[in-house]
């Protein structure tokens, strides 16, 4: 009876309640009564696809687990390079079992999964000594359905020594050209950062120092390296369609962008943050679209900005964002959040304005907790 006495009680509570505000929002008070601000906000269509969980597909054995290498995106496909270990229970060793491409197709419902063979220069090393070989260590870009990477190599001098490879459309991996960086350090089997190919004949990658970044690009057919510093905290390379090689990142409390070898190209746009923290950008034909964690912004080429979408607000928690794509007038992610692989479309045709509504809750009382 008891039991009965305390739940009428607590249904009586809750109807009070109901009656004393009509929807909970952001703000209390005491004695304000409920209204709605005036003011309308843009808003976008959103289409998200969550990737499936790629490690089931290489994980066999209860003691293997997966190491994520790099993750990219093109039109309607991902890529996603991974390394396979396992646990040797004689020894209690660790053990390297491979290295596989995956990629996953719009819908997005499914991984494919390509073991990357043997890999070495013609004749550097004998078939059989696989300490020696290349293993794949970074995706480098995709043309035409053809996946291009850097591969890293154990020399016989006991340094890591960096080499170009592909994997075409049916699976086969092969190397294509050597590339001139000598790791010093064999502990050390990974690229320290990304390096982008333009599908013709130029490498890219960059370097950090305290007083800025330079970005390298290489000539595969002629041998030829260049360097140009640039005063900003390079983030991220991409390859334009037009074959151009493009930077973004931060200084200080600015978005930074521009064409490699063109500081001419240069745009700066200050965030609001006290500190720029942009991890995707993308340079489309009506100005830099660029994206933090919080929100997605865009920068016209008369240096005007707008916010377009205001993640958090739209439910939204991103921890990485690896790769933005403009086309056909949307604009697409590929993202992080909620522990998975995430692509995330918007269509920038569907704008329409919505009535921005500020709900005050009214209370003849005082609840610390709600304010």
């Amino acid at each position: 009876m008891k039991h009965i006495k305390n739940n009428f009680i607590l249904l009586i509570f809750i109807a009070f309640l109901t009656m004393g505000c009509v929807a909970c929002g952001s703000k209390a008070t005491s004695n304000g009564s409920m209204t709605k601000n005036g003011g309308e906000v843009s808003e976008y269509s959103i289409e998200e696809h969550a990737l499936p969980d790629a490690n089931t597909n290489l994980i066999t054995e209860s003691d293997y687990w997966v190491r994520e290498l790099d993750i990219k995106m093109a039109g309607d496909k991902v890529y996603r390079l991974a390394q396979l270990w396992g646990q040797d229970p004689e020894y209690n060793v660790e053990l390297d079992l491979g290295y596989f491409i995956q990629v996953s197709e719009y819908p997005f419902t499914e991984w494919k999964s390509y073991e990357a063979s043997f890999l070495n220069l013609d004749g550097e090393y004998e078939a059989t000594d696989t300490r020696h070989g290349y293993h794949p260590c970074k995706i480098t870009g995709i043309y035409d359905d053809t996946v291009y990477f850097a591969a890293a190599g154990l020399q016989k001098n006991e340094k890591i020594c960096y080499a170009l490879g592909k994997m075409d459309s049916s699976g086969t991996f092969s190397l294509t050209a050597g590339y001139p960086i000598i790791q010093e350090d064999p502990e050390y089997d990974t690229f320290c950062n990304d390096i982008f190919f333009d599908g013709i004949d130029t490498v890219y990658s960059y370097q950090t120092n305290p007083s800025g970044n330079d970005v390298i690009s290489y000539k595969i057919s002629s041998g030829y390296m260049h360097k140009d510093s640039y005063p900003a905290s390079i983030e991220r390379i991409r390859i334009s369609k037009e074959g151009k090689a493009i930077w973004y990142g931060n200084k200080e409390d600015f978005f930074c962008g521009g064409e490699a070898e063109n500081m001419d190209n240069a745009v700066a746009c200050k965030n609001e943050e006290e500190r720029s923290s942009v991890e995707g950008a993308m340079q489309a034909h009506d100005g830099w679209y660029f994206s933090d964690a919080k929100s997605l912004k865009v920068t016209k080429d008369d240096k005007t900005s707008e916010e377009l979408i205001d993640w958090r607000s739209r439910g939204y928690n991103f921890s990485t964002i690896h790769e933005m794509e403009v086309k056909d007038n949307s604009l697409q992610m590929l993202t992080d959040f909620e522990g998975r692989h995430y692509v995330i479309v918007v269509d920038l045709d569907s704008q329409k304005m919505v009535s921005k509504q500020e709900v005050v809750i009214s209370m003849p009382f005082e609840i610390p907790s709600l304010n």
